[in-house]
């Protein structure tokens, strides 16, 4: 029950939550170590990272590529965590506030207009 939850976050039972990319780095160096079936890497690979690749089908595509080399795959995996956190930088930093637009700017000139001429009627009132 707990294999998916282990994917998600390796840490789990530690109660940390490490840069997923920095895991899979590891466990591709331990692989190295400790030679097993690639496909079991890859599986692995893509239950750890399934987020990241989902939004980003061709990374993933990149990866099946190169899968059966670890070597090539630690440096892709850097690689990948390189692009996903300036993609997140730049996302970040494109975020503006949402921009007025024409209608919006003339109702609130007439609002103001109208409220001027409230505030005119009402001095009036008050001195005569």
């Amino acid at each position: 029950m707990s294999a998916c939850s282990m994917l998600d976050n390796p840490c789990y039972f530690a109660g940390i939550a490490p840069n997923k990319y920095d895991i899979v780095v590891e466990y591709l160096q331990i692989c190295q170590e400790h030679p097993i079936k690639t496909r079991f890497i890859r599986q692995h690979v893509f239950g750890i990272l399934k987020d990241e690749f989902a939004a980003e089908p061709e990374q993933r595509a990149q990866y099946c590529r190169i899968s059966h080399c670890l070597t090539e795959s630690i440096n892709f995996i850097q690689q990948f965590k390189e692009y996903m956190e300036n993609k997140t930088k730049l996302e970040e930093s494109t975020k503006t506030e949402p921009e007025i637009t024409t209608a919006e700017t003339e109702v609130s000139s007439t609002k103001r207009a109208e409220d001027t001429k409230t505030t005119e009627t009402e001095e009036v009132e008050v001195v005569g």
